[in-house]
């Protein structure tokens, strides 16, 4: 196994994500290369990861040399893997669930769930209005250009000669690609970050703890005199549909192995008592402490009195949200 750590010059970008993320709660940004789609027949090539703790930034690399090391990888990678936030591009769709398959196969607990992990890919088809959401496409559209040309098909060329040669010229453009390819992720957000509008914290992560247990809340939208919250919890949920006076104001829509739940909730804003200067999102008609943000920035502490709210609205009894 080949590894390789250092330490990354930190930039406006990613100075920036810090601040928005709470980098100091563990946030890593992650890419992989295999040799195929297929979990059961290709190998996994690589990991690279950037560890973003506060202000610095931390890379990684582990290189399947051999061909038969995908299990020292894994458990090289794992202790990363298991931060607070993971971000990925497309890694909803296969970085996550081909790396899950991984541990399992070499019986190794995964640090990995799919609600840990922050998709660029998602937040760009929320955000963009494009033909084709492949990457090149959407850092063709937000202005950023590569300095590394390999493509996917590129890599896995390179990794078979490797494997047959052993020559380094091979293994160091993987090297090269890897690397680039996830600092490219960070670039990648910030530009999400500053084209996105309309969100009210740019899709940032945040746990917290309903009816034993955990629950994302991914993003929070305002739309007109609506605010849309979305959630991933960590089980699975029925279908759900909740209708009152106002028409439909909730449902849950399902995105594989994990549910979401999207919920729309009239608002109103109003100078806040005790911020100068300052003023809040609030439930529509509801009291001041159903307070869902202050200039901009969620009130995370209230988001379970949100919900609680909803289940009361829906009458007592065995309605729940979650």
């Amino acid at each position: 196994m080949i590894t390789t750590h250092k330490r990354l010059q930190p930039s406006p970008e990613s100075h920036f994500i810090a601040r928005h993320l709470e980098a100091d709660s563990g946030v890593v940004f992650f890419d992989i290369e295999t040799t195929g789609f297929h979990r059961d027949y290709s190998k996994l090539v690589s990991i690279s990861l950037i560890e973003m703790l506060e202000d610095d930034l931390h890379y990684h690399y582990f290189f399947n040399e051999t061909g038969k090391e995908e299990a020292d990888i894994l458990m090289a990678a794992h202790a990363l893997l298991s931060s607070k936030y993971l971000i990925s591009f497309n890694g909803d769709a296969f970085d996550v669930p081909y790396l899950m398959h991984k541990y399992a196969k070499h019986s190794i607990d995964t640090p990995l769930t799919i609600a840990r992990n922050l998709d660029l890919m998602k937040v760009a088809k929320a955000s963009l209005h494009l033909d084709s959401y492949k990457l090149k496409s959407i850092e063709l559209a937000l202005g950023i250009h590569r300095t590394d040309t390999l493509s996917g098909l590129d890599c896995i060329e390179a990794y078979k000669q490797h494997l047959e040669t052993g020559d380094p010229v091979h293994s160091d453009k993987i090297a090269l690609h890897n690397e680039e390819d996830t600092l490219n992720l960070i670039q990648l957000m910030y530009r999400l970050l500053e084209h996105h509008s309309g969100v009210v914290e740019l899709y940032k992560p945040h746990y917290f703890e309903w009816r034993d247990s955990e629950v994302n809340l991914i993003s929070l939208k305002l739309q007109g005199d609506f605010a849309t919250l979305i959630f991933e919890p960590n089980k699975n949920i029925d279908e759900i549909h909740w209708y009152d006076d106002r028409g439909h104001i909730f449902k849950t829509n399902h995105t594989g192995a994990v549910p979401r739940l999207e919920i729309t909730l009239p608002v109103q804003h109003h100078n806040v008592d005790g911020f100068d200067l300052s003023t809040g999102l609030y439930l529509k008609g509801q009291p001041r402490q159903r307070v869902i943000s202050v200039d901009g920035h969620p009130l995370y502490e209230n988001v379970p009195n949100i919900l609680l709210h909803m289940e009361n609205l829906m009458g007592a009894g065995n309605n729940r949200i979650l």
